[in-house]
């Protein structure tokens, strides 16, 4: 036992500087050893989930977040509504950000796990990638927080435990569809390919690559996975178009596109928690005028890695469609970021605020 103990260590040594060749000055052991804890804490962070959760898809005007001061009456309408229930059973196979503090899955965090998780182990992280969009409901929505069942709920705040169908979070997962479809274009460049058959793998193939790249190796395999996953994708992507969506006409701005403009929902004058960047420091009051560079970016994001994945499939009109959309981002990131300055002095002139730019 002591041996193979020894011989699996040496292996995930191994593998490991394979993977994630350390440069210099991090190169030192005390940086080696500190990656590999937190490469295994990562790993060791996975976990499966399996509950009810809650949800409120009351459609309460109040939650489009159109009127004057709408963070109040908004807060007004989740304190008195009535209609958040159980629904599910849903399951979850998921990294966690911490096992003894938040021992479940969050969105946007899933999409960071996602990277290393991925690199090291392909096949994991897509079948961690895949839970998550299984989760999807006929909207395209996936809640922020996953708290299933009665055991995640005991560890969540009961003002924090319902989730919001209006509610975004940055789409990260994208992250890790476009380091898989990388990956895969990297693989079929070196155009190695492997035959892993029926064998049964044992204990010295723990830490090897004929558990972590079938994908990879198989593009047959690779494809049938996105062509499952591109459908999801797409519909995920209209419910953020949908619910998200920033009014670019009302405000007099000069825009190339005056389709794409977001807001996140959700805001309040100390925080944007559906933002991820929970408390950046934004304009004072909100205004329902606002439109939101880092959303905008993320949409640009997401475009960019549907068309990449479109390319892959071969659906050449959704590429086409999709390049025009990441374009239309792109010229309206520049050319309304100081439109979007001079609104925001504004709109706190008006309101009496103060103004952080």
């Amino acid at each position: 036992m002591k041996e193979k103990s020894a011989e699996l260590s040496t292996s995930f040594n191994e593998r490991f500087a394979s993977v994630f060749p350390l440069t210099a000055p991090f190169n030192k052991p005390r940086y080696q050893a500190f990656a590999k804890q937190a490469l295994s804490s990562l790993l060791s962070g996975i976990g499966y989930f399996h509950g009810t959760w809650l949800a409120d898809r009351t459609t309460h005007h109040s939650y489009d977040e159109e009127d004057e001061d709408f963070w109040i009456s908004a807060h007004e309408a989740r304190q008195s509504s009535t209609g958040a229930h159980l629904e599910g059973p849903a399951e979850l196979f998921t990294s966690t950000p911490s096992r003894p503090f938040f021992p479940r899955g969050f969105y946007w965090d899933e999409g960071f796990h996602l990277l290393p998780i991925g690199k090291w182990d392909n096949d994991l992280g897509l079948d961690i990638m895949k839970s998550w969009f299984r989760l999807m409901d006929e909207d395209g929505w996936i809640a922020r927080e996953q708290i299933l069942g009665e055991e995640a709920r005991s560890k969540v705040p009961a003002e924090f435990q319902t989730q919001y169908p209006h509610y975004a979070n940055p789409p990260t997962l994208l992250m890790a569809v476009a380091s898989f479809v990388e990956r895969l274009k990297d693989s079929e460049r070196n155009g190695v390919k492997e035959d892993y058959g029926q064998n049964v793998l044992g204990t010295e193939d723990m830490f090897s690559e004929k558990v972590t790249r079938r994908y990879l190796d198989n593009p047959d395999l690779a494809k049938h996975y996105l062509k499952e996953l591109y459908p999801l994708l797409q519909k995920h992507h209209e419910w953020f178009r949908k619910t998200q969506a920033g009014d670019i006409k009302t405000w007099d701005r000069e825009a190339f596109s005056m389709k794409e403009g977001y807001r996140w929902r959700g805001r309040t004058p100390d925080h944007c928690l559906t933002s991820g960047l929970d408390d950046y420091p934004r304009a004072r009051p909100p205004h329902t005028g606002e439109l939101h560079v880092d959303l905008l970016s993320w949409m640009g994001f997401f475009a960019r890695t549907l068309k990449g994945v479109a390319e892959y499939l071969g659906e050449t009109e959704d590429v086409a469609d999709l390049a025009k959309m990441e374009n239309a981002i792109i010229k309206n990131l520049d050319g309304m970021k100081w439109m979007r300055n001079l609104l925001i002095v504004r709109f706190t002139l008006e309101r009496g605020g103060t103004s952080v730019l």
